[in-house]
């Protein structure tokens, strides 16, 4: 009785968190050695914990990929959006709540997957085929992580966890803002440090919906 009631004060415990936004990794234990793990954060507030479950020795992508399935694996989970009895199942498969452990210790799947894997499904445009061919766009990428991860500006945010609620996956929401970025640039042929944020902003909070 002694472990049932171990694991009921677990699935408890999980059961009582609250988070809008779910992202898949690997932590770290020993050396090279990971374990599958989930970066859950609270758009408001700040919240954010890591949950982790016990495997055999992984390498950092195994893990992360085994995160990802977990994610998935639950009839009222999403990518985006984590249901209570996902989180009941989560408990019940083994993940526990990391205490004292950030979201800077967890090598998140977007960061470890390959180029091939980023882009399959996305269908770029001509333009941003020549973008992708000279780098450029990889390079705007990037800068739309950075802002996803600053929450700078916030709206950025925003519009990524409304697009993997419209289950886009991550990648293919990334390069949909990225391309908003790369229209606005062009049409006043700016660089990013002197973009016009409020009209940045605006088409930004069109994008869902055109999506």
């Amino acid at each position: 009785m002694c472990c049932l009631d171990e694991d009921a004060a677990r699935a408890s415990e999980l059961l009582s968190l609250d988070a809008d936004l779910f992202l898949p990794g690997a932590l770290t234990i020993t050396g090279e050695n990971c374990v599958p793990a989930i970066v859950c954060e609270k758009e408001a507030g700040g919240q954010c914990f890591v949950l982790a479950r016990a495997s055999a020795p992984l390498d950092a992508g195994e893990a992360a990929q085994e995160a990802e399935e977990d994610l998935g694996s639950s009839p009222d989970a999403g990518m985006a959006e984590v249901g209570p009895g996902c989180m009941r199942h989560l408990a019940w498969i083994g993940y526990r709540l990391m205490e004292g452990v950030g979201k800077e210790r967890v090598a998140l799947l977007d960061d470890l997957i390959s180029e091939d894997d980023e882009f399959a499904e996305y269908e770029p445009s001509e333009e941003d085929l020549e973008f992708e061919a000279a780098e450029e766009f990889r390079a705007l990428r990037s800068v739309v992580e950075s802002q996803i991860r600053m929450e700078r500006p916030p709206e950025v945010r925003k519009t990524f966890v409304s697009l993997l609620r419209l289950h886009h996956s991550r990648p293919a929401a990334i390069d949909m803002i990225a391309d908003v970025l790369l229209d606005e640039m062009d049409a006043d042929e700016l660089g990013t440090d002197d973009l016009d944020i409020p009209h940045y902003i605006a088409a930004l909070t069109r994008l869902p919906q055109q999506s």
